[in-house]
């Protein structure tokens, strides 16, 4: 069974992360892995604050971006310095502790790191989705889900959401998944609140 590994978001502690992921995820199964990142040299010795405005990360390393290479030997690999969102349009209607210039950063790179691996013209069985800080505590085996349904971690404490740190599925299924971010003005104008999970749900 082939499998893509969707890498995004924020550089963050990538060397730990790596000792969860490699042996619960990339060791297990038959993998591509793609990436989407967002780099400047200006992060060098900065801390990743997260969307609760706590340190989310040790100080990034000037060699990121080599050592994301070394670890994970991408098949396909964009980073790009950061986006500066418009927010504007989101000021109602939010729910508390929520940011919307991270979750359209986060949602954004996640359809950048979709994009890449269907940019790759390769077919995969199944299309798995996380972050560099992703701390797997059980193995993964793809061959062990039923790829007709999309898989997410069952924590998700807002009713009626989908938890958006990992998530496992056909190609087809997480393709809809990963495209979320072109779909957020529109539900967001329909009515849903501006919750990440509410908006993935």
């Amino acid at each position: 069974m082939k499998v893509a590994v969707c890498i995004s978001g924020q550089p963050r502690n990538v060397q730990r992360g790596f000792t969860y992921i490699q042996p619960n995820l990339l060791e297990r199964n038959d993998c591509d892995v793609f990436i989407h990142t967002w780099w400047d040299s200006e992060q060098v010795g900065k801390t990743f604050i997260n969307a609760g405005d706590h340190v989310a990360s040790n100080p990034v390393a000037a060699d990121t971006l080599t050592t994301i290479i070394r670890l994970y030997s991408p098949t396909a690999m964009h980073f790009e310095p950061q986006i500066e969102f418009d927010t504007s349009n989101y000021v109602e209607n939010v729910f508390p502790a929520i940011k919307p210039f991270a979750s359209l950063s986060q949602k954004y790179s996640a359809w950048r790191v979709h994009e890449l691996r269907r940019e790759s013209g390769r077919e995969y069985d199944a299309v798995i989705r996380l972050r560099f800080d992703y701390a797997l505590q059980s193995p993964i085996t793809a061959e062990d889900y039923n790829l007709d349904h999309i898989a997410v971690p069952n924590r998700c404490p807002h009713v009626g959401g989908i938890d958006d740190t990992f998530a496992i599925g056909r190609a087809s299924a997480m393709d809809m998944y990963g495209s979320l971010y072109n779909s957020i003005f529109g539900l967001y104008r329909a009515g849903v609140p501006f919750c990440d999970e509410l908006l993935l749900g």
